[in-house]
């Protein structure tokens, strides 16, 4: 590891990487759909450049400015995310609902992968916070206010996304709905007890399911 590379470096290169991650899924959606990706995708990358696919942070990252390649990789990530989800829309016979498994699916595949304790609400929270990319650390966009044995509840305090959604054309809404669904899918296959609900447009929680 690098002398300049910490554990929370790391951390926020992991969900950048999971972002880009839902591309291939996409990518195949649109193929199905006769969708010219390989065009779409090429004018992607010369917009906002290629995803890193993982590539060791500490070959990749100015170590000269971490905090400033960090976050135009946020920048970058998050403009492809929403221009991709927003060209797929705009084409006949592709739908909402469709991406919406897309990323349900997707969900329960990540919590099989996942590690770490997931038998309490908070517990769950935690590891869905290790995926979605709410901006950097310091920005402190997630802020729990309730925890208990059978609930966890978070608001935003601010949304860091619409902005790169606007630039590409797109409706945030799409963004929330499907990411909803990813957590969605995730929280109840790491726990079968529990399940996600978005209570308000700034409130979350996960919450013991009622028998």
């Amino acid at each position: 590891m690098s002398l300049f590379l910490g554990n929370i470096h790391y951390w926020l290169y992991h969900k950048i990487n999971w972002l880009d991650s839902f591309e291939d899924r996409l990518v195949d959606y649109g193929n199905d759909k006769g969708m010219n990706m390989e065009s779409l995708l090429s004018d992607l990358y010369q917009k906002y450049d290629q995803p890193k696919r993982n590539a060791p942070l500490e070959q990749v990252i100015d170590e000269s400015n971490i905090h400033g390649w960090l976050q135009a990789r946020i920048n970058e990530s998050e403009k492809r995310h929403a221009s991709l989800i927003t060209q797929l829309l705009s084409e006949d016979g592709t739908s909402l609902e469709e991406l919406k498994s897309i990323f349900h699916q997707k969900g329960i595949a990540d919590a099989k992968e996942a590690k770490g304790r997931h038998e309490k609400p908070e517990e769950l929270y935690a590891t869905v916070n290790n995926y979605i990319l709410e901006g950097m650390p310091c920005d402190r966009v997630s802020v729990p206010e309730n925890s208990t044995e059978d609930e966890f509840t978070w608001s935003t305090a601010e949304c860091l996304h619409e902005a790169h959604w606007k630039e590409v054309g797109g409706d945030i809404s799409n963004f929330y709905t499907l990411r909803d669904e990813w957590i969605r899918g995730f929280v109840s296959t790491l726990h079968s007890d529990f399940t996600y609900r978005r209570i308000n447009p700034s409130k979350q929680t996960i919450e013991r399911k009622v028998s």
